[in-house]
């Protein structure tokens, strides 16, 4: 059984309300799709740093992407095209910590040739989006080879998490999380709490509202 527990908190820039994980207080409040993306794409061991959000980004190639996820809920089916942004967020984080992505363990190629073809195409859009709205200097923050190791270790690690479901369930769990975590969230006021458990082996999913003494 997966727990995760999320507090309602205001988004610092966008001024809405939004789930926050608080294992990771300096994550910013989302609605339901980061809370399901926190919940099944990262680890509770996560440490939110930019090497762990790579990570999360190679389980997002095996849920969603696995999954056809992407083609059934966006304009485009192609992964890259809506990870590409996400890719030059991660060099920006890193531009203003002033330092480089740490390096990766060494990997090998996944034995899933589309997935490894999907990791290269994040990379490539991402890079080429970084060069067109950053900088070449921000660009170099990013080691393309570290880059697609830590996103074939999230994928690998994702993969051996729900293996016994697989990504078409799991992506059944990820949209149920999204739906109750985004209707919670409709009546929910500052500091109440959002927990959601998963069975994964089952295919189930509660998400329960609590609210602070």
């Amino acid at each position: 059984m997966i727990t995760r527990k999320f507090i309602c908190k205001e988004h610092p820039e966008g001024g809405f309300n939004g789930w926050r994980p608080s294992w990771m207080p300096h994550f910013d409040p989302m609605p339901g799709l980061g809370v399901a993306h926190d919940t099944l794409e990262h680890l509770v061991s996560d440490d939110g740093t930019v090497e762990a959000e790579f990570k999360a980004f190679g389980a997002i190639v095996w849920l969603r992407d696995g999954a056809s996820w992407f083609g059934r809920n966006g304009t485009d089916s192609d992964v890259a095209v809506h990870m590409s942004g996400d890719i030059r967020e991660q060099a920006e984080y890193l531009n203003s910590e002033c330092r480089r992505l740490r390096a990766a363990p060494r990997t090998q190629r996944l034995s899933d040739d589309c997935a490894e073809e999907a990791i290269e195409r994040c990379i490539q859009k991402g890079f080429k989006e970084i060069l067109d709205e950053c900088s070449e200097s921000t660009a170099r923050l990013l080691n393309r080879n570290d880059v697609r190791s830590y996103m074939r270790i999230g994928y690998r690690r994702t993969q051996r998490r729900f293996a016994a479901a697989g990504p078409h369930n799991m992506a059944w769990v990820f949209d149920q999380i999204v739906e109750q975590a985004d209707r919670k969230l409709k009546g929910a006021e500052l500091d109440d709490e959002l927990i959601v458990r998963v069975d994964a082996t089952l295919h189930r999913v509660y998400v329960d509202t609590c609210y602070p003494e």
